[in-house]
């Protein structure tokens, strides 16, 4: 599926909640025993790791061959599931979801403002979307991306929460 927005509804949707994304004392990330999250750098889920939670801003979620992500998120950055890699769900917002030769989603794979990558000997037993969310030379991506890189959220720990919680104000 691909959809596009004209560029002024595109800017309303999009323009009024993003700066706050960036910004140290609005960005906050509790983060469970069973979950993953980092910012500005790759997450890498290693063979053997079970995740309930894997959630990657500005940096690529990569699934290893014989990890195992339940939920599998980046903002402004890639999720990769490698050739014997397994994730529940795969959602990328402003980047692209890639399945190489013998990686496996259960349930969905999800690209907004971004593309699915898959390579044929993949396999998703879910629903596939991809929807391109540009108007000239404006895109979701490349909104995304220029945000205040470099200004961390808040990260703690939480053992109340199974995954990761991220809260944006």
């Amino acid at each position: 599926m691909r959809a596009s927005l004209a560029a002024t509804t595109l800017a309303a949707l999009l323009l009024p909640a993003l700066p706050a994304l960036g910004a140290d004392d609005t960005c906050r990330v509790r983060v469970g025993p069973a979950g993953r999250f980092a910012q500005d750098r790759d997450l890498v889920i290693a063979a053997g790791e079970r995740v309930t939670e894997a959630v990657g801003v500005h940096g690529d979620v990569i699934v290893r061959a014989g990890a195992h992500v339940e939920k599998a998120v980046a903002f402004a950055g890639n999720v990769v599931v490698q050739r014997g890699g397994e994730a529940g769900e795969a959602v990328s917002v402003g980047g692209e979801v890639r399945l190489e030769d013998g990686a496996h989603v259960v349930r969905q794979v999800v690209a907004l403002g971004g593309r699915v990558d898959r390579a044929s000997g993949s396999r998703v037993d879910g629903d596939i979307t991809a929807v391109s969310l540009e108007a000239g030379a404006v895109s979701l991506r490349g909104v995304l991306r220029a945000i205040a890189p470099g200004s961390a959220c808040t990260v703690v720990a939480d053992r109340s929460v199974e995954g990761v919680d991220l809260t944006v104000r």
